[in-house]
Parts: C-alpha cells; sequence; structure tokens
C-alpha cells in the first residue's frame, strides 16, 4: 500500500506529526509511507525510520504543477491531509488517491473520509488528535499515542560532550535549566524583561546553570535578554542544528518557553517543561501531565477573552516553578542516575 501523509508546516506541528508517523509504520511495515512537508521538515525528520520518502513541497506555479503531477503517477491508495488548509485540500482533492482523509469543516468536499477536529473531545493535544484520525479511518490498530520522535545521533550528541568540556560548570550543575525564549510570532512572544527576571529567580532560589536556547536570526535577541539579568547571565548556545538542539535539550532537567519547536523538542527527550500561552490553546500544544505544564493568563481560565502572553505576569511563572521544584529536582536525580535521555 501507498500512503502519502501531508503536514506542509510549521515546525511544531511537524514534530506533532511523528507519533501518527509511528502508528502508521507499525500497523503497515510493509507500506511505502511517504511525508509531504514544506523543507523546514528536514531539520526534524532526518533519519527517522518510519518515512520511506520525505518530498518537499516547494512555493511557486511551477513547482506546484511538478508536484501534483508526482502525486498523481505515484498512485496512493491514501492520503492523510493533517493540514487542511486551502494548499493541501487542493493536492487531496486532485491526487488521485483511492481514501482522502482529512478533518471536516470547510475544506471537507476534498476528502471521501472526514474526522471532527477536536475529536476525541477530552483530549484534544494536537498529536493525540492526529491519532484518532487514523483510528477513526482504521488506518492504525492500535489508538494508543507513541511518542514524539527525533532522531538523534551520535553526531548530535557530539555537541552536547564538547559544551561540557568547555562548560564544566554546567556538566556539574546540580540542576541543568534551558529557557527559549523566542518565536517567530510576536504575539506568541513573552516579554524579555521577564525571562530576564526569572533566570535571576532560578539562579537565585534553585542554584543550577542556565543555558540559552537560540535558532538561526535569534542570537541577537536572546544576548540582549541574557545581559539584563542581574544575578547570572547563564551560558548561550552555540549554533546548532535543530536535532543538535534536541540533544542538548535532553541533557537538561527543565524548560521554559512559549509554545515553539524547542518546546515540542523538550516533550520529546522527555525533560520536565512549562510552555507559556496566550492566544494558543495550552491543551493542543502540551500534552498536560505531571512533567509538562502550560500557563496561560488568568483571564483566560474565567472565561474572559484577554490572550496576551503578556498577561501572564512573573510571579506567576515563578510561583509555578516552585510549585514544579520536587519534579525538576526528580528529573536531575533520574539524569544524575542515567536513567534520562541525557547524554553527559
Amino acid at each position: 500500500m501507498r500512503i502519502l501523509v501531508i503536514q506542509l508546516r510549521q515546525l511544531g506541528d511537524i514534530i506533532l506529526t511523528t507519533p501518527a508517523l509511528s502508528a502508521l509504520r507499525k500497523s503497515h511495515p510493509r507500506s511505502e509511507i511517504i511525508f509531504l512537508s514544506h523543507k523546514m521538515g528536514r531539520l526534524v525528520l532526518k533519519g527517522n525510520s518510519d518515512i520511506s520518502e520525505h518530498w518537499i513541497y516547494e512555493e511557486g506555479v511551477r513547482e506546484f504543477l511538478v508536484l501534483m503531477k508526482r502525486i498523481r503517477q505515484k498512485k496512493f491508495d491514501v492520503l492523510v491531509d493533517f493540514l487542511c488548509n486551502p494548499r493541501s485540500a487542493y493536492i487531496s482533492l486532485f491526487s488521485g488517491a483511492g481514501k482522502k482523509i482529512g478533518f471536516s469543516g470547510v475544506r471537507q468536499h476534498a476528502y471521501n473520509i472526514t474526522v471532527p477536529r477536536h475529536f476525541p473531545k477530552n483530549s484534544p493535544y494536537i498529536a493525540t488528535q492526529k491519532i484518532a484520525m487514523l483510528s477513526a479511518a482504521d488506518l492504525i490498530h492500535d489508538p494508543a499515542l507513541p511518542k514524539l520522535k527525533l532522531e538523534i545521533t551520535a553526531e548530535d550528541k557530539k555537541l552536547v560532550s564538547e559544551f561540557a568540556a568547555d562548560h564544566t560548570d554546567w556538566l556539574n550543575a546540580p540542576v541543568r535549566w534551558a529557557i527559549s525564549a523566542t518565536h517567530r510570532r510576536k504575539a506568541r512572544l513573552w516579554p524579555a524583561s521577564c525571562y530576564a527576571q526569572i533566570s535571576d529567580f532560578i539562579s537565585l532560589n534553585y542554584g543550577g546553570v542556565v543555558v540559552w536556547l537560540w535558532g538561526p536570526g535569534e542570537k541577537e535577541y536572546v544576548e540582549q535578554i541574557r545581559e539584563t539579568c542581574q544575578k547570572s547571565k547563564g551560558l548561550m548556545l552555540p549554533p546548532t542544528t535543530f536535532l543538535q538542539m534536541t540533544a542538548f535539550i535532553g541533557a537538561c532537567d527543565f524548560m521554559l518557553s512559549g509554545s515553539n519547536g524547542p518546546s515540542h523538542a523538550a516533550v520529546a527527550m522527555d525533560i520536565t517543561t512549562l510552555q507559556l500561552h496566550g492566544p494558543t490553546e495550552p491543551e493542543a500544544w502540551s500534552p498536560e501531565n505531571e512533567r509538562h505544564q502550560t500557563l496561560c493568563p488568568a483571564d483566560r481560565i474565567s472565561g474572559k477573552k484577554s490572550l496576551e502572553i503578556s498577561d501572564i505576569s512573573v510571579q506567576e511563572v515563578k510561583e509555578k516553578i516552585a510549585s514544579m521544584w520536587s519534579i525538576i529536582e526528580d528529573q536531575a536525580k533520574r539524569r544524575k542516575a542515567g536513567v534520562s535521555s541525557a547524554s553527559v
């Protein structure tokens, strides 16, 4: 059987699709599973053993026509569209696939099998929604949610060892803290000054070492945050690929972030996380359990429409970290005992 899975973008959404790919591969070990995404998908799918091929969606009329021809020539038995935006719906509609599966809604005419987007209602986590779609379409045998999957190589882990050799204070730290303070969307950026205050709070009350994460085009912004810290400026992660950054995250005990790509990498590596949310739904972007927690504006909880991430106060984040301290401490103990994902 030939299966085409579509999740054109964004980075976090692609990471949240990896459990569905694992479930598909488990149920169809001999099938040809092809994944279609924007080129950003290469950052996180390199080495993924659950897909047979990774096709890249490129902008441009000519490129799109070439892609459609390639899809139709492949004669897919099944197409699964996890995005269901105008472009992916068009691809689905004219793909020639036998089964075309997507979420119900304004573009459901593009599919012959549809599933409600928030199904099951008691678990709106996006990764779970994707598994539910496959299960409802009778494409998988086991509806249990596999882990988020990022393939970390020995080469990726080499950067962690080199960082540890250069920063023995981090290597020997009782607790390793990571902060990812960036997001490409301004509405999802918690104020820079707030992150600096939390870094100071951590250093003063819990010790250990804070490391600031950054990606392409983000270094100057993160360095500016770091320079405003009063207690301890922490360390800057050197330039990395996304999978190298993921390997480093796995060697930490706790990560504070908004809802961004690194936040999902932290969940994949099973370290303790706190995600901050404004306009985004916390339940959709985090598995919400003891180890992975979220914080959103208080007005949202009470039913009001305040969706500004800046409405989350520094004090609220301090209190949340304090409430999670025993979990963070346990994570550090597990790392030191060699029972976590940490390589050093």
